[in-house]
């Protein structure tokens, strides 16, 4: 029984792997493509969220994750004043770091993207 749990548990992670290494293929394919036919990084990163958010509501509405955290942020907001301007807050920074490293992806080399990917996920689990 925790084999069968455990093995599809690595499935499912596998899945959300792919889709995440799809997506980022689909907007790097299109940076290549269309980076000399005059678009700038913000409308790239338009390009981004439009391609990827289709997916990525159907995975949220699939798994149920809508309904959970619904009721979870309501019940912390109710116990904690601060809990909502952290929560801004945190979403703010992801966002600034995902476009640092979108420019940085667009302004350097395979390894500089690299090594400043590393740090990014460093930070992230600070």
């Amino acid at each position: 029984m925790v084999r069968d749990a455990w093995q599809l548990y690595h499935k499912v992670n596998y899945w959300r792997v792919m889709i995440v290494v799809f997506l980022y293929n689909t907007i790097l394919d299109l940076v290549s493509t269309q980076l000399y036919a005059g678009f700038n990084s913000m409308e790239l990163l338009l390009y981004n969220g439009l391609l990827s958010l289709p997916v990525l509501i159907g995975i949220i509405f699939a798994t149920g994750e809508v309904w959970n955290s619904a009721e979870r942020i309501i019940l912390e907001s109710k116990t904690s004043l601060m809990f909502l301007p952290l929560l801004a807050a945190s979403l703010m920074m992801g966002s600034l770091l995902n476009y640092c490293l979108f420019l940085c992806t667009l302004c350097n080399s395979a390894l500089t993207t690299t090594i400043v990917g590393t740090l990014r996920s460093v930070l992230g689990t600070v």
